[in-house]
């Protein structure tokens, strides 16, 4: 199997610029790169930074433009399925208003007291979670005044959220992440928020730990129904000499602890890729692939990068995955409104792909795949999402066939039982597609299923009474 994911992050549009320039170029550069063989994507992963911020107006703005925007994506790769669009706040996405309303300045009123609280705020200011910033253009301390506050700068990315996928986005930061299951291609997501903590005065990116914890059951039991397991944040792990601004790395060795393979992210807005190893003692590690900046100026590039996306193709075998990245990058000159999209650059090289291997998880036996479809459609009443990950099976075997049925017939999806019963391998499948073909009332159809050997050659009465109600 073959799935290709587009990779965006860091939109970072200006006000002037038009998303409808955009999406054209992105249609344009997919004619491209399938037409010598890349595979269009089926799958976007959009690693932060949607919008630029600004005032409460100009951030709720941007997020109407964007979700147009986005939705023109998902139209076009996705054909509507927004199960495959997985989307991750990032250090713009966060409402600095918000931020600076919930914190408190450390007055200097020359008294011994305030020495002593200016010496215990150095201390807490390292501590974990700490509630006390630093702020260097006013050279002062600031404190947290009103946590529940400080927790609504996500407010208008939760408002964006909800509008976007119809799913809330919590203000709690031990659940703020997402686990997106495309069981038909065999890989999963987990989207985390890396900006927990991070505000106007702190600019380091962080997951809280609680929250991959509380994903960790739900990531082994799909790891145990053999997905690729891939996670997708906004913040970039290492960072130059006197940068402040990137993420704690440690936590990507409880990412491997829990199977996750791939991370995807953006914020340091090029393309990069590289292996983190658990230890020096062991052979587990993740691979991290980074995006640039889709749609920024030069104030948003770093020097002698371009706008930039990736196109990640996952090719499984029996036991490995080759990983090909695909760099793409705007050749147009001083990022023009209507960017021209050709072959990038990974890193500081010169080269525009990059291959590498990962080792696939264990591919559970049928009857287990089976067993937690039916379970999680039995409780949900989802028919629709059972079927989608039936269909992602092996059609061909008779136990998938039967669940298959039942679940068509459920929802009376008559369509779908003639695409993929018109084959019958029994006389149940044969008086189902009968009946289907017999309340959709096509006449083409009637007389491909009057023509199917299986039908005609029958000895069932049940069959052969339905044939011949559908000869009349």
């Amino acid at each position: 199997m073959k799935i290709s994911i587009l990779h965006i992050s860091d939109l970072h549009k200006e006000a002037t610029d038009n998303y409808n320039n955009l999406f054209q170029s992105m249609k344009d550069d997919c004619d491209k790169y399938t037409k010598k063989g890349i595979r269009m994507p089926e799958i976007i992963v959009v690693s932060g930074d949607l919008i630029k911020g600004g005032t409460q107006n100009e951030i709720r703005k941007q997020y109407e433009e964007v979700t147009e925007f986005l939705n023109k994506l998902v139209g076009f790769f996705l054909t509507g399925d927004k199960i495959k669009i997985i989307i991750v706040p990032g250090n713009h996405d966060i409402d600095w208003n918000v931020s600076r309303e919930s914190m408190q300045k450390e007055i200097d009123d020359n008294t011994d007291g305030f020495i002593n609280r200016k010496k215990e705020n150095a201390v807490k200011l390292f501590q974990k979670d700490s509630q006390v910033r630093w702020s260097w253009q006013e050279f002062c301390f600031y404190k947290i005044k009103n946590i529940d506050k400080y927790n609504e700068r996500f407010l208008l990315f939760a408002e964006f959220y909800s509008t976007f996928y119809g799913t809330e986005y919590s203000s709690n930061p031990q659940e703020q992440f997402h686990i997106h299951d495309i069981s038909q291609l065999k890989v999963a997501f987990v989207a985390f928020n890396s900006c927990y903590n991070n505000d106007h005065l702190n600019f380091s990116g962080t997951i809280k730990p609680d929250c991959i914890t509380k994903a960790s059951d739900e990531l082994r039991r799909l790891h145990n129904l053999g997905r690729i397991l891939i996670a997708v944040w906004h913040h970039n792990t290492i960072g130059l000499p006197f940068e402040n601004n990137y993420m704690d790395k440690r936590i990507l060795r409880s990412m491997i602890d829990k199977h996750i393979q791939i991370g995807l992210h953006g914020h340091q807005h090029k393309c990069q890729v590289s292996f983190e190893n658990k230890n020096v003692f062991s052979d587990d590690k993740i691979l991290i692939i980074s995006s640039g900046t889709l749609y920024g100026n030069r104030v948003a590039l770093p020097a002698g990068t371009k706008r930039q996306y990736n196109i990640i193709e996952i090719d499984t075998g029996n036991d490995k995955a080759t990983i090909t990245i695909h760099s793409r990058e705007d050749k147009s000159q001083d990022e023009y409104d209507i960017p021209s999209w050709g072959e990038g650059r990974i890193d500081d090289s010169s080269d525009s792909l990059w291959t590498t291997e990962i080792n696939l998880p264990p591919q559970p036996p049928i009857e287990t795949i089976l067993d937690s479809i039916i379970r999680e459609t039995e409780q949900d009443g989802n028919y629709d999402l059972g079927i989608s990950k039936l269909l992602g099976l092996d059609v061909t075997n008779p136990m998938v066939r039967k669940f298959l049925l039942d679940y068509l017939e459920r929802i009376s999806n008559y369509g779908l039982i003639f695409e993929h019963f018109k084959t019958p391998q029994n006389n149940e499948e044969a008086i189902s597609l009968i009946n289907a073909v017999l309340e959709m009332n096509d006449s083409m159809k009637k007389k491909e299923v009057l023509g199917i050997p299986f039908i005609n050659d029958s000895q069932d009465a049940s069959v052969k009474q339905l044939f011949q109600h559908l000869k009349n």
